[in-house]
């Protein structure tokens, strides 16, 4: 496997798939669990990221698994602070990308998680994203100036 290659982890079951998404918690299936952390080491390789941001081994928050035809293509993970939950890394295969997977299941974010913070930085593409939803954000491209 190169460094490039993208290979899709496989699941033992999709028993709470919901419109195309499943919620991954403390309690769901190893598979699941090691697919969002599979979706969070390619996060952490595009991003550039010096650590992983979700351990299948002792998972904290909530993810969300992504499917297109019952195969995963991407995760999303919230994590709660004193504050309230924010959404920590979002992640969809390149060729799954301008589906609208995340975009369709926002509604059910906001009504399990509120008006939730998204974790910075944010690239271009969860700008677009959080505009097509209306949903509010710190701009991040005037940090440090």
């Amino acid at each position: 496997m190169s460094r490039y290659d993208i290979i899709t982890p496989k699941l033992l079951t999709h028993h709470k798939l919901m419109d195309g998404y499943m919620l991954v918690d403390i309690q769901s299936y190893q598979s699941q669990r090691k697919a969002v952390e599979a979706f969070a080491r390619y996060f952490r390789r595009e991003m550039h990221y010096d650590f992983l941001q979700y351990n299948y081994k002792a998972p904290a928050g909530e993810a969300y698994l992504f499917f297109m035809n019952v195969e995963p293509v991407g995760a999303v993970h919230f994590l709660q602070n004193e504050s309230g939950w924010y959404l920590n890394w979002a992640w969809i295969h390149p060729y799954a990308r301008g589906e609208g997977l995340i975009q369709k299941a926002w509604p059910s974010f906001v009504q399990r998680y509120g008006t939730f913070a998204i974790s910075l930085p944010i690239s271009p593409a969860m700008k677009r994203l959080l505009a097509k939803v209306n949903h509010p954000y710190i701009d991040d491209t005037d940090q440090g100036k």
